[in-house]
C-alpha cells in the first residue's frame, strides 16, 4: 500500500521519501511495528507544550489536576469588562489572542480535546477581561497535566 502510494505522488512530481517520520511541524511522531504485523503511531507535542507552560510562568510544583480544560462553572460571557487602560487593554488584549493561537494550535493538531474551550475563549479575543485570561489560563494548567498525551492510531 505505501510503495503504490508512492508511485502515485512521484507519478504527479518530484517526491524525495525519507522514510518514517519522528517530527513534522513540532509534532513527534512514535512509531510501533507490532509482531502481528501492524503499525500504531502516537502523535504529541510535549515540547511545544512545555515552552507555552512555561511562557506562562507555571512550574509543575505550583499547577492542580485539572480533568477538563475548561473551567466548569463560569460563564465565559459572564465575564466583567475590564476597567484597564488603554496600554494595558492593548498588552492584555496581545497575550490573550497570542495564548488563544497557541491553543489553536494545539487543538488542530494533535490535542482536539481543547477545540470547545477555544471555540469559548475566541469568541472574545477583540475585547477580553482579566476573566477570559484567567480561563485561556486554566486551559493552559490542564495541559500540564496530559502534556504527554496526543493521538493515537492504530491499524488494527
Amino acid at each position: 500500500m505505501e510503495k503504490a502510494f508512492e508511485k502515485q505522488v512521484s507519478a504527479i512530481g518530484t517526491v524525495d521519501f525519507m522514510g518514517q517520520v519522528s517530527h513534522f511541524l513540532g509534532i513527534e511522531f512514535s512509531w510501533n511495528h507490532h509482531e502481528d504485523g501492524n503499525l500504531s503511531v502516537s502523535l504529541t507535542q510535549q515540547s511545544f507544550m512545555e515552552n507555552l507552560i512555561d511562557s506562562v510562568h507555571y512550574s509543575m510544583a505550583s499547577v492542580s489536576s485539572f480533568v477538563t480544560p475548561y473551567h466548569s462553572g463560569v460563564s465565559m460571557d459572564s465575564f466583567p469588562s475590564s476597567n484597564l487602560s488603554s496600554d494595558d487593554q492593548d498588552k492584555l488584549c496581545l497575550q490573550y489572542q497570542s495564548l488563544v493561537g497557541s491553543l489553536n494550535w494545539l487543538a488542530h493538531t494533535a490535542h482536539p480535546d481543547l477545540s470547545t474551550v477555544l471555540s469559548l475563549l475566541a469568541q472574545h479575543q477583540s475585547n477580553p477581561s482579566p476573566g477570559h485570561m484567567t480561563a485561556a489560563l486554566h486551559a493552559v494548567k490542564y495541559l500540564a497535566q496530559t502534556k504527554s498525551m496526543g493521538i493515537y492510531f492504530s491499524s488494527c
